[in-house]
């Protein structure tokens, strides 16, 4: 439990409200970081497909994160948009 406490931590550390001006960063670390990686397919709606990444970001302090990020494949837009993403626990 305290090292998911820990990761949590490090994610507020690199990406709280004092640094809101650099969410390009974040942004710039999913695009390098995650993208590359092999999307899961989740599950299909009436609205599009659901995927899922699981991959690592390197914090400020030089510590990897687990981490899951969701993505939804839009039928109408054929676009495939960020949903959200959350710490895992460690292996």
């Amino acid at each position: 439990m305290i090292i998911f406490i820990f990761v949590i931590q490090q994610l507020i550390l690199k990406f709280n409200n004092k640094t809101r001006s650099n969410y390009h960063k974040l942004i710039d670390d999913i695009r390098n970081q995650i993208l590359s990686l092999d999307a899961q397919f989740q599950r299909t709606n009436p609205y599009g497909k659901m995927y899922s990444i699981i991959g690592k970001l390197n914090t400020l302090m030089n510590i990897e994160i687990k981490i899951q990020t969701i993505w939804f494949m839009e039928y109408s837009s054929n676009k495939t948009k960020f949903i959200t993403l959350y710490p895992l626990k460690g292996e």
